[in-house]
């Protein structure tokens, strides 16, 4: 690949790691799933003996890995998620630019992966399907002893991240041998060699499983727990198509929508029927009230004399957004852009308005996700001589095979949020797709360049545009940006997102603010409760171990029925009498939902805990303590107990 090319993937790949690595800056819920586990494997349990980890070990094991070299930092797992994305990125690029030899095809591939911008703790299933497709083509194209082994390290490593992974990546695997060989004896040998392979690779887990917990318990246990993730907490309906109208697919947009929005203070005693006047007199829109006395309304007439007619009206006690000096909406109020396209009919053109909505994108998105296998058999098997390198129909079959399966697995509901996990494999088929249809254009005459580049472009952007929805592109490089209004909002949200990343222990980023329910639990645990001491959350909320800093006094950290069956019940109620955590902490629900999945459980906290405290909040947050253990003090205005 010319260095030129190559500069293109990087820059993409190191764009691609950047934007990731800020997101790990405010991380949601899910993402702590392995963190907390990492800690317990910090602080001295071991998996499946001591906690229950779902076949996720190299997912937390290269958590902690990551805290011990950089720290009790989000800064260590945002490293681990940069390079996975880096990687991922660049993998996609490379490939896609080799099979086809095309720069702009490759770039689509990888900027698809960018715009996907897919939580944090999903990269195992970019890395995964990233990694696996180039070893895939690889040994396809040059079979060898060799590349087998590698792909039998690569599917133990997915396995380890994930076992369902582990398994798509195995049903490649054999894809790529049928696809090289045939059915032939070589096609098991070479199979044989891959699985082999990854067999001995996770041998050494599999017999602690065995010895600690019963390996076929364990399958057992996670087949349960993938069947009811995957037909009752998820589903894989095929998605709905939101694009019916004209309007949905091209449309200029009003000039209203690009008005500046600016809040009006009105005065004492203005009656409802005057404050309509002064709509109709401004031509203002209402955006929202924001109090009893202030209205956020756009200015469909933003002109220095409108302006200063708007100041001085008597119903208007005050303006916020306006320059009253000059009677003008200041840069950070009013952004160029904006501007410009408030002023401009024909910037307001707006194409695939349909997908604005992230539900409608992420349906669109995943409609696409489905059908590309498809029309890349049918539209590039009687083209695959315009590959860069020699391309086997075999190959091209095999491989939409080996995409169909992991949309199959890892596409599932909601697709609004889940769109961006699937998008490694379609991105791939995407990038050949518009590769042979722009060489086939090269090759042919003005009008066939001109409709199939003209298609290729319409294919692009409606892909694009959905990924970029969906995956909530545009709002976080907003953020990252200052919401595009000045250089010191965009110092100010780089500058956050580094003080989030690097602070150690995490919860000191916090000091003295309040944060979330979990920040302030996990506030109160770490003052009050002593390190050698564990704590219990019935609900889902692994953050307030890691932002704590304390241990699990139980062995799972998900509340949903049918993820424990009848011994981990048993197992998670001797570990939490065996500790007997000063606090637990507890949702109002707790005794009618919580006991569904933990009866046992629940039964020994009704026993031994009381109430003593809760945050005045919508779902009824409780503090829970031991009845038999004496405080030392109080913390905090609502005079929770402290044990330390």
């Amino acid at each position: 690949m010319p260095r030129r090319t190559a500069l293109v993937g990087v820059l993409i790949a190191v764009l691609a790691a950047v934007h990731q690595m800020a997101q790990e800056s405010a991380p949601l819920n899910d993402d702590f799933s392995h963190l907390a586990l990492s800690r317990q494997v910090l602080g001295g349990d071991l998996p499946v003996r001591d906690f229950v980890e779902s076949g996720i070990t190299l997912t937390y094991g290269l958590s902690a890995a990551a805290q011990v070299a950089f720290g009790h930092r989000l800064l260590a797992e945002a490293i681990i998620v940069g390079i996975a994305f880096l990687v991922s990125t660049y993998a996609v690029f490379a490939l896609v630019r080799t099979l086809t030899g095309s720069t702009v095809a490759a770039a689509t591939a990888a900027i698809m992966v960018l715009l996907a911008g897919p939580r944090g703790y999903s990269y195992p299933k970019i890395i995964s399907y990233a990694v696996a497709a180039v070893l895939w083509w690889l040994y396809v194209r040059k079979p060898s002893r060799r590349a087998a082994i590698a792909l039998g390290v690569w599917t133990a490593l997915a396995f380890s991240w994930r076992p369902d992974h582990g398994v798509y990546v195995a049903i490649g695997v054999m894809l790529a041998m049928v696809a090289a060989h045939g059915f032939r004896l070589t096609t098991l040998t070479r199979g044989a060699v891959s699985a082999a392979t990854a067999l001995v690779l996770v041998l050494p887990f599999l017999l602690f499983v065995q010895r600690t917990h019963g390996l076929v318990s364990y399958a057992l246990d996670g087949v349960s727990q993938a069947e009811t993730h995957h037909t009752v907490m998820d589903a894989h309906p095929w998605p709905r198509w939101p694009l019916h109208r004209l309007s949905d697919i091209v449309q200029f947009a009003p000039a209203q929508a690009f008005a500046p929005i600016v809040s009006l203070r009105w005065a004492e005693g203005t009656t409802p029927d005057a404050r309509a006047a002064v709509f109709a007199r401004h031509h203002l829109a209402a955006v929202a009230e924001e109090d009893a006395r202030t209205t956020r309304v756009r200015l469909t007439d933003p002109g220095a004399k409108a302006i200063v007619a708007l100041i001085n009206d008597s119903a208007v006690s005050d303006t916020a957004g306006i320059d009253r000096s000059s009677a003008s909406i200041p840069m950070s109020e009013w952004p160029p852009w904006r501007r410009v396209r408030f002023r401009h009919g024909w910037l307001r053109l707006r194409v695939f308005a349909g997908l604005d909505d992230q539900r409608d994108a992420g349906e669109a998105a995943v409609t696409l996700f489905y059908l590309l296998p498809v029309v890349t058999f049918l539209a590039i098997a009687p083209l695959r001589r315009h590959f860069a390198v020699p391309v086997t129909p075999a190959a091209i079959v095999a491989f939409c095979a080996f995409a169909a399966v992991v949309d199959a697995g890892v596409l599932r509901t909601p697709y609004s949020l889940r769109a961006a996990d699937g998008v490694v494999m379609p991105a791939i088929l995407l990038g050949l797709l518009v590769g042979v249809a722009l060489t086939v254009a090269a090759a042919g005459g003005r009008r066939r360049r001109v409709a199939l580049r003209s298609a290729v472009a319409v294919l692009i952007l409606f892909s694009m545009t959905a990924m970029a929805t969906a995956g909530q592109f545009g709002e976080r490089l907003g953020y990252l940006a200052g919401d595009w209004r000045s250089v010191a909002r965009l110092r100010g949200a780089w500058s956050d997102t580094a003080r989030r990343l690097v602070a150690s222990p995490p919860l000191r980023y916090w000091d003295g603010a309040d944060g979330t329910v979990a920040i302030r639990f996990a506030k109160y645990a770490n003052a009050c409760v002593p390190p050698s001491d564990r704590i219990a959350v019935l609900w889902f909320a692994p953050e307030i171990y890691y932002y704590s800093d304390r241990l699990m006094a139980i062995r799972h950290l998900v509340f949903a029925p049918g993820l424990a069956s009848p011994i981990e019940q048993r197992w998670t109620a001797e570990k939490f009498i065996r500790w007997s955590p000063p606090v637990v902490f507890a949702q109002s629900g707790v005794w009618t939902y919580t006991r569904t999945v933990f009866p046992e459980l629940v039964a020994d906290v009704e026993r031994d805990y009381v109430q003593a405290g809760s945050l005045d909040d919508d779902e009824g947050y409780l503090v829970l303590v031991r009845r038999d253990r004496t405080a030392t003090g109080t913390w905090g205005p609502r005079a929770w107990p402290c044990f330390r």
